[in-house]
Order: structure tokens, then sequence, then C-alpha cells
């Protein structure tokens, strides 16, 4: 069985624990950082699917209802077109409007004030005038009046108001020259009078050469703002192809350019004449950083969908911006839904660090007290060696000491005898000594409380010294003892090392036959002390060795003097060595026997 680990080892144990304790909380660390990343990643990736299929919903939603206003729309400018000309088949219209026509430049050549008297005192004019206001007024138009063929206003719905513009003379407008053209005509512009965004719809009034006269409608933009107001969740628009807004359900907009949601821009003489802007005014959009939808863009800093819809009159089209923040501001609940996933996963990352490091606790206190009791098992069988040895060991040595002393008392002895008695005393008090001191290092060492003391020393004179207290039993012996030492300095622990120098000569000396030589060597190679003591005995067998360096282990070679063998010496070498931070090595010997080599460091650790 190997030897249980002792006490000195506890340190060695809890930097094991520590160090598989900080790959527990690295690995669930890592768990947790990567838990919380793919968390992060797919809210991300989860909150713009969903924000896109939301999108896609919210498009087709705004299409359905821009093709419903559309056709609202769409019929509104049937009827503002329809209406001139029905108005243009009126046979009083008509033969008013082609006397006038037919004046030509004896009406067109009066000066405008003279023009407006005329009419004015015209009763046909003022009775045809009359029933326009009331038509203007049921069908909540803006406006209705007749020109005649050059373009002078000759009835018109506000012929009582102060700032009628009965007399006078609109021939440069396009939905005249369409008119009289014979085509039906339509027009944007800012009235004259009023100042007002409005939409003009014309229609020719025919007689049997020709035209003869001009009906026209027009309307407000404010009321058809009002229209598309209907749609309250929308931002409503009817932008005419120059990318100006003609009506809004939003008051304000109306000869606004829609900036960058249109393709072209009026020049400064259109933006001027037609729309009186000088500069023209734009709306503020741009697109999103990064937008989900095709149609999606940022107006007045909020995100909407916007949907373009053509009119059946081409020259206008309808714009939806359907407003969208309701779903942006999902997108910060997906960001909080997606932290709490994150939190909740590395607190189980957590949880799970603190579960495994419990059980990683509980094995390590499972091997601490296997590995305990085993050590007590192991003391328990050293206490019974110590016992044996002392039983066996000592006893004996004791006893033949005590016979002798009793001899010397009883007996007159021969001083020569006498000498032999008290030298076998000497010889077996100093095994015992030597057993007793054994004993009492393996019990230091193996308790963990051996500590150094180390110095800069002379390990040659050491070395010296030790060889020359051992002199004696080796020449009793007729061993030679050869050493090769240099002046080695080390930072060591002269009593401790002088054990190990002491061993390892003493058990050369023991197992080595008369006439042989101990080779005993010391240098200083690479920063090392290198010390080593070979022999000319048996040698040691290569399936032994392993068993070397253990406590009470007696192998098959015998001490060649009958000397006694605890088999502690060279467990208390290799536990001083180890303590030095060396290393000790035993092998075949050139010519035969055995060689131990210690190596250590000069230098004490950290110094």
């Amino acid at each position: 069985m190997e030897e249980a680990p002792g006490p000195q080892q506890a340190g060695e144990l809890h930097a094991a624990l520590e160090a598989r304790l900080r790959r527990i909380h690295f690995i669930w660390a890592g768990v947790a950082v990567v838990w919380i990343l793919a968390s992060g990643l797919g809210t991300v990736w989860l909150s713009e699917r969903i924000l896109s299929r939301d999108l896609e919903g919210a498009a087709q939603d705004a299409a359905s209802d821009a093709k419903a206003i559309s056709g609202v729309v769409d019929q509104t400018f049937q009827e503002l077109a329809a209406l001139p000309r029905v108005l243009a088949n009126s046979g009083e219209l008509r033969a008013i409007a082609g006397r006038y026509s037919a004046l030509g430049q004896k009406f067109a050549g009066l000066t405008r004030e003279a023009r407006t008297e005329r009419l004015r005192s015209d009763t046909e004019v003022s009775r045809v005038n009359g029933r326009l206001t009331a038509v203007r007024n049921e069908l909540d138009y803006d406006l209705i009046y007749v020109l005649d063929t050059g373009g002078i206003r000759i009835m018109s719905s506000d012929w009582d108001e102060p700032l009628t513009l009965l007399g006078e003379r609109l021939d440069d407008r396009e939905y005249f020259k369409a008119a009289i053209q014979e085509r039906s005509g339509h027009m944007f512009a800012v009235a004259r009078a009023t100042k007002n965004p409005v939409l003009f719809f014309s229609a020719s009034m025919e007689g049997e050469s020709g035209p003869i006269g001009v009906i026209v409608v027009r309307q407000d933009s404010d009321y058809l703002g009002s229209m598309l107001a209907a749609g309250a969740r929308h931002l409503a628009m009817i932008v005419d192809n120059s990318g100006v807004i003609v009506a809004a359900s939003r008051k304000g907009l109306t000869l606004t350019h829609v900036g960058d949601l249109a393709a072209s821009r009026p020049d400064s003489a259109t933006a001027r004449e037609v729309y009186a802007q000088e500069p023209l005014r734009s709306l503020e959009v741009q697109r999103p950083p990064r937008p989900l939808h095709a149609d999606e863009w940022i107006f007045e800093g909020r995100p909407y969908l916007v949907s373009t819809t053509v009119l059946a009159n081409t020259n206008y089209k309808l714009m939806l911006l359907s407003p969208i923040e309701r779903l942006e501001m999902l997108r910060p609940w997906h960001y909080t839904v997606g932290a709490l996933v994150a939190v909740f996963g590395a607190l189980l990352a957590l949880l799970g660090s603190r579960r495994s490091e419990a059980r990683e606790r509980q094995r390590h206190n499972q091997r601490v007290t296997a590995a305990l009791n085993e050590r007590l098992i192991a003391a328990n069988k050293d206490k019974d060696r110590y016992l044996g040895i002392a039983a066996h060991d000592l006893r004996n040595p004791l006893s033949s000491m005590r016979g002798l002393a009793e001899l010397m008392i009883d007996t007159p002895l021969e001083p020569e005898q006498r000498r032999e008695f008290l030298d076998t005393i000497r010889r077996t008090s100093d095994e015992m000594l030597h057993l007793v001191n054994d004993l009492l290092d393996t019990a230091v060492i193996e308790s963990g409380r051996l500590s150094l003391r180390r110095k800069e020393e002379d390990v040659a004179a050491l070395l010296k010294r030790r060889v020359r207290h051992l002199e004696p039993h080796a020449r009793h012996k007729g061993i030679a003892l050869e050493i090769d030492a240099s002046k080695a300095g080390a930072a060591i622990d002269a009593a401790r090392f002088g054990q190990v120098i002491d061993n390892l000569i003493s058990n050369a000396i023991k197992f080595s036959p008369a006439g042989t030589t101990v080779r005993i060597a010391l240098g200083v190679e690479r920063e090392h002390l290198i010390f080593s003591v070979q022999d000319q005995g048996p040698g040691i067998p290569a399936e032994e060795r392993k068993l070397l360096f253990r406590s009470f282990q007696r192998l098959s070679a015998q001490p060649t003097g009958g000397e006694k063998s605890t088999g502690l010496g060279l467990a208390i070498v290799k536990k001083i060595v180890d303590a030095h931070g060396g290393t000790i090595a035993v092998d075949d010997a050139p010519g035969g026997g055995t060689r131990f080599t210690v190596t250590t460091p000069v230098a004490a650790p950290g110094a």
C-alpha cells in the first residue's frame, strides 16, 4: 500500500482544490458569458424578426387604407371634374357666354372696372350668378364661375362679395387654356384673391362654330384635407407630380414639398408663380439608420411607413404616412425581456457554479477524510512498528548492557576485559541513540513539522567534518574512504544536510565488504550542488529501488558487519533533500556497487 499523504501535504491539497474551483468558476463564467451573448444576439434577431413581421402587417393595413382613401379622393375628383361638364350644357350659361364672347374686343378692351360694372348691371348675369351661388352653397364648393373665350370672368358665384374677381382676365391659367382647346382642364394653384391653395376643374362650353366659354369649379385644399382627416390614424396627403402637397389631413402641410419622398422638385420660377413659395418649404424626412422595412421613414423624429397610391387623375397621387411608433416601442420591451432572460441564465450559471463548487468541496472533503483515515491507519501501523522496534531493537541491547554492567559490578575483571565490556556498552548505546534519533526524525518529518534554517555554508568543510566521525567505523571494517571535494558554498541547513551525508556514507560503509573503497564526491555545477556516494557493495536490484526511500523498508542486501538497520535512514534523507528543493537518484556504479547522487540548488528558493 502507498504511503498516505501527511499533514504537510494539506497545502498542496488545498492548492489543488483552489485550482479545481477556479476551473469550475471559469467554466461557469464562460457559460454565463456565452448565454448573455447568445441572449443579446438572439434578442436582437428575434426582435427584428417580430418587428419586421409586424411592419409587414402594418404596411398591408396601410395599403388597404390607402386604397380606400384613394377611392374617396378619386370620387371627389370625378365629381369636381363632372360638374363643369354638366353646367356647360346649361342653355342660360351658354347664351350669356356666347353673347359676351361675340363682343370680343369691344368688351375685352374695357378697363377692369368697366367690365365689372357692366356685368353687375346685366340682369341676366345677376340672375345666373345667384343660381351659381346657390349651387356652390348646396354642393359645398369654394367657387363656380364662367369665362368667355377671352378668358374674362363674366359670371361668378362670388359676384356680390367685396373681393369678387368679376370682370378679371384669367386667360393665362392652364385650366382655361386646356378647356378652350376643348379638353377638360385642371390645375392646382394659389387663388389670386384669397391666397388660399385651391384646385381648379374646367370644361369647355361649345357653340355652333366652336368654344364660346369655359365653366370652372374651384375647391379649397382645406376641404380636401378635412376629407382626408377622416382616416385620423394616418397622415394623408395629396401630392402633385412636382412633389408638392396640394391637400393634407394636417393643417400647415399644404404647399410643402415632400422632400426625399419625391423624385423631383419644382424650379424656383414655378415655386414662385404656381405655389407662391420662395423658397419652397420641404418636409424633414430621412431614412432610419437600420430600416426594417422598405417603406420605413423618419418624419419629425418619429417613425412612419410611407405608402403611395396613384390616383385616377394621374397628375396627383395619395401619400399615406402611417405611424409605427407603437411598434418601435415594442423594441425596448423585447430588449427588457431579453435582458431578463440573460440575467436569469446568468443566475442559473451562478447557481450551477455554486452547486458544482459545493460538490467539488464535498469530494475534496471526502478525499481529505479518506487520506486522513489512511494516514491514521498508517500512523497506527507506524506506532506498531515503533513499539516493535522498542520491544525488539531496544530491549535486547538494553538487556545486554544491563547484563554487562551487572557482571562488571559483581565480578572482578581484568583491565583488558573491562575495556572490552565498556566498548561493547558504548557501541550498543550508540546504536540505540542512532535508532532513537531516527525514530524522532521520522516522527518530526511525518508530522509535517520539518523546517529548515538555511544559510550560506561551506559544504566541503561540512563534508570533511562528517567524514572524520565516520572514518573509525570504516577503518574497523577495512574500508577506505576516498573524498573528491572542491570548495562548494550553498544555502543549506547544515544540521539536516549533515544527516544526509551521514546516512549515505554510513549506509555505504554498512553494506560494503572489507577491502573496498567508498568514493565521495562534492562539487557545484550549473548553480546546483552535486553530492554523490559510490560503494563497491552488492548493488540494489532494480525491482527494489522503488522501495528505497520508504520508511521501515528492509531490502534483500544485508549489512556486511552485522550492523543494525531500521529502514529509516534513506526515508529521512529523501525528505530532507526534498525540503531543500533537490532530488536524489540511485544507479549502478561503474565497476559494480551503487551510487547515490544528491542534486540541490545552491541558492534557497526565492533568494
